[in-house]
């Protein structure tokens, strides 16, 4: 389609690679968040010096961050700025609020650009195609046909634009500080502890871990967390692996800390104390991050695309702050 001839180029389908005749290539990388590679580590070799992104509203924070550091290739030696173009169809997450928000309320920084194109920009494209899209369901045809990006996700028991905000700048740590944890029990469940402060019967979400690493990367980070926010009490979900992990907790972090520290069982069905939670407490009364980043941004992305339906599956995130909403009605 560009014209280029066959001999100044080969491609290898063994690597996904395409080297030119004057050097250069181009990489083809599978950003999926596998669970054996939660930190992107098979993209840490990389040197590149541009990139894009397709599909970019599926793609992780995590893991366009990681790209993103990956950008260092003979930069200096050419003069070069370091680009990277994403494409999407609309949605929410990361590109709705880095680069959708800000430019529609003319804040968008300098050094990025956001570029809507609609189906009837393009002149190629079937007149049966934007049949087909006449004909999808009401949320589909907001995304794909008409380009809206403030479409509203129906079914959602989070929606994003209902979820209260703060910046952590603008508030004082008290002596209210609880913790509820979510135990990962394998198959690529998340690790969930989230850590909440009561101020004024409101319950601001200071911090998570989030991860899908085994209990030898977040067990050490949890108790620095527990002293960090001097936690005053915390509930570990006992269900399967979580009352062998509450116990190897409680004989490493020490008796003041014990103490504070119980292992509960969850027999209640998870989805009814979601949405129960979610309507009667959390969209109410929980405040979080205004600009979330990594794991608390994973966690984000996760509670508000949790669904009525339960058509997404990744519940650890709603489901820990469920279990704190319960914690911090008892509390109050």
């Amino acid at each position: 389609m560009q014209q280029i001839p066959q001999a100044a180029y080969k491609f290898n389908s063994q690597t996904n690679e395409i080297k030119f005749f004057n050097g250069s290539e181009i990489i083809f990388k599978d950003l999926f968040s596998y669970p054996s590679d939660p930190n992107f580590d098979e993209l840490g070799s990389l040197e590149i010096t541009g990139c894009f992104i397709d599909e970019a509203v599926q793609i992780k924070t995590k893991a366009r961050n990681i790209v993103k550091s990956r950008i260092r290739y003979k930069l200096d030696e050419y003069g070069l700025i370091p680009k990277i173009l994403y494409t999407s169809n609309p949605g929410k997450g990361w590109l709705h609020k880095e680069f959708y928000i800000p430019s529609k309320t003319n804040i968008l920084d300098n050094s990025k650009q956001f570029i809507q194109s609609l189906l009837t920009d393009n002149p190629f494209i079937s007149a049966y195609y934007a049949d087909n899209l006449e004909s999808l369901d009401k949320e589909s045809k907001e995304r794909l046909k008409n380009g809206n990006w403030d479409y509203e996700q129906e079914g959602l028991v989070f929606p994003e634009e209902l979820l209260n905000r703060f910046e952590l700048k603008n508030i004082t740590l008290n002596d209210n500080i609880y913790a509820y944890a979510d135990i990962s029990d394998g198959g690529g469940d998340y690790y969930s502890f989230i850590v909440g402060m009561m101020f004024d019967k409101k319950v601001y979400i200071l911090d998570c871990i989030y991860t899908k690493k085994p209990s030898e990367y977040w067990m050490p980070i949890t108790i620095e967390m527990i002293k960090k926010y001097d936690i005053q009490k915390i509930i570990f979900e006992s269900n399967n692996q979580g009352l062998m992990a509450t116990k190897l907790i409680k004989q490493s972090i020490g008796d003041m800390y014990n103490k504070r520290i119980t292992a509960v069982p969850n027999s209640q069905n998870k989805h009814t104390r979601i949405t129960v939670q979610a309507e009667m407490n959390i969209i109410p009364n929980f405040i979080f991050l205004s600009n979330p980043s990594g794991m608390y941004d994973d966690m984000m992305n996760d509670l508000c695309s949790y669904r009525y339906d339960k058509s997404y599956k990744v519940d650890d995130a709603p489901d820990s702050l469920a279990g704190l909403s319960i914690l911090t009605n008892r509390i109050r």
